[in-house]
């Protein structure tokens, strides 16, 4: 059974190390945004050795987790979560998935998750002025990463 415990400074390269494994590039996955966002969220962490979980408790709102993070057996993963929120009595809810998450849990269990988005959730791109030609090069760089990554408008479930 998972133990799920809250976030400290210590936690920084456990956090490191998933990422690396999962090659998210996701900013709600980063530790620096889990730390900050730590007291209002009442963030807690548990592993399993192939995957970090993040547990949200949000007041006035049933708990949530983010999608794991890492690499392995996902839907053993999944079924983790599901047992650990039915121990709790809760029913087991993601928020902030990327269309590419949303694509691997139907690929585990279709009939299963209920997918909604949440434009509350939505990441935003806010366009400013380009005053010069390095500045549109640069424009130019970030998009070329950013793009492929699905970064533009990310489908979040319930945030």
């Amino acid at each position: 059974m998972l133990e799920f415990r809250s976030i400290n400074a210590n936690d920084f390269e456990k956090f490191n190390k998933y990422r690396t494994l999962d090659k998210t590039n996701a900013s709600e996955g980063a530790f620096v945004t889990m730390f900050i966002w730590n007291r209002y969220y009442n963030l807690e962490i548990a592993e399993n050795g192939e995957y970090l979980f993040l547990r949200f408790n949000i007041k006035n709102k049933a708990p949530s987790y983010f999608f794991p993070i890492g690499h392995g057996n996902l839907s053993k993963a999944i079924e983790e979560l599901s047992l650990y929120s039915s121990s709790k009595g809760e029913q087991l809810a993601f928020r902030l998935v990327s269309g590419e998450h949303a694509e691997k849990l139907k690929q585990i269990d279709e009939k299963r998750f209920a997918f909604t988005e949440d434009r509350d959730c939505f990441d935003y791109v806010y366009p400013f002025p380009v005053k010069s030609f390095i500045q549109k090069e640069i424009i130019l760089t970030i998009s070329l990463k950013i793009i492929p990554m699905n970064m533009l408008k990310l489908q979040n479930l319930r945030c």
